[in-house]
């Protein structure tokens, strides 16, 4: 039998988002017959980590003392080199563009250089928007160079790959799309957890998940559930952390949301909450995919998301399985989120599709079209151009 070709994943550590969590389920729904998976990680101390299958190896480079990622990313590069020349890889992937910096500079420029494969896991033009401070637009051209010697590409949506070959120039042939690994059994076991010690108000909740930041748009949110108030008592559930959200507690407080949403921070099992909800709402700006839809999706809940760039257009179809709104329509949300409260049978029926949409994204599905396109590198074939089917909905950029 052949020897299994080695393969290395680079994250800063295993935990907080959702590139980490589409990491962690292809790792353990891949077969790997001929692959030898390794995870190169510059600290340990990742939520996810524990969840990480035994079968899969891992390295750690710095002590569990580093907590901050920036740091560990610096002082991770030479060992990171160091650890590559070692374990010599046929192929080494990073999917987060700060770990992306540190795996360019460990693999060098050398001609006996593995496979350099980079996941594209958000809106690169909003990415890579020029900063203000001299260390923001010194780390933007660090990753545009690192782009600029990789040798192919995997985004997690058309949309994604569409817009990083407009910046980049790179041709269709460099960029596979193939769509994150939305969920497994395992959220639908956690789904079922007891709540614990918060208890489900009565009436009708949303739930809406994700970091406290400007990309998110939670204002839009609020402002929508102050319209919806007006018509129907409805509770908001917002689990997540970041630095807004001291002004998002104000701006509750300015629209006498007080008694209508809490703020319940970073869970490390959202899918329980998720699963009370009688809507799942995503106010986005923009996103790379949209994990989070998906598995509200594959728990039956109906979902709410706006049209941004570029994942949930190519999740949802508007009215079959979930509603699309326009970005920043704070009117167009409020009315999607009536719709749902108050029919519920077209709730229902949105849920049901929503649960089939999401069977596409199942994560033993994406992880064999990953281990397809690792194939592809660790043999010097040039994979294709997308591993998916094209999006259900036009994609323009």
């Amino acid at each position: 039998m052949a020897q299994r070709k080695k393969i290395v994943f680079f994250l800063p550590s295993l935990g907080g988002g959702g590139a980490e969590m589409h990491l962690l389920r292809i790792l353990n729904h891949g077969a790997w017959e001929t692959l030898d998976p390794h995870l190169i990680l510059a600290r340990r101390s990742g939520a996810y980590e524990p969840a990480l299958e035994p079968r899969i190896k891992r390295v750690h480079l710095l002590p569990r003392a580093v907590k901050s990622s920036t740091l560990s990313l610096l002082l991770a590069c030479w060992p990171l080199r160091k650890a590559l020349r070692e374990l010599k890889p046929a192929v080494v992937c990073s999917l987060l563009n700060h770990a992306t910096v540190a795996a360019d500079f460990a693999l060098g420029r050398g001609g006996d250089a593995p496979a350099f494969l980079i996941g594209l896991q958000n809106n690169v033009t909003r990415d890579l928007a020029p900063g203000r401070s001299v260390s923001s637009r010194w780390f933007k051209a660090r990753v545009a160079r690192a782009f600029g010697r990789a040798d192919h590409f995997v985004a997690l949506s058309h949309g994604v790959a569409g817009d990083f070959r407009k910046k980049f120039g790179r041709p269709r042939r460099q960029v596979s799309v193939i769509y994150n690994a939305g969920f497994d059994a395992q959220v639908l076991a956690l789904s079922r957890d007891p709540l614990g010690g918060i208890e489900r108000p009565p009436g009708r909740l949303l739930v809406a998940c994700g970091r406290l930041t400007a990309q998110k748009n939670f204002p839009a949110l609020l402002r929508a559930v102050a319209l919806v108030r007006t018509k129907m008592p409805v509770t908001l559930w917002i689990l997540g952390q970041g630095e807004l959200r001291s002004r998002l507690e104000s701006l509750v407080r300015e629209l006498g949301l007080a008694d209508a949403v809490r703020f319940l921070g970073f869970q490390p099992n959202p899918f329980k909450y998720i699963a009370q909800a009688d809507a799942f709402v995503l106010s986005s700006d923009w996103e790379g995919f949209g994990n989070v839809i998906v598995e509200a999706m594959a728990l039956g809940v109906p979902v709410i998301s706006t049209a941004c760039p570029f994942g949930p257009p190519e999740i949802i179809t508007s009215g079959e399985n979930g509603l699309l709104a326009p970005v920043g329509s704070v009117e167009s949300l409020a009315d999607a989120i009536v719709a749902l409260c108050t029919d519920r049978e077209f709730a229902d029926r949105l849920g049901r599709a929503g649960k089939l949409r999401a069977d596409d994204f199942r994560a033993e599905r994406i992880a064999g079209q990953y281990e397809q396109l690792l194939n592809s590198l660790a043999n010097g074939v040039a994979p294709g151009p997308a591993l998916v089917p094209s999006s259900p909905n036009p994609v323009t950029v």
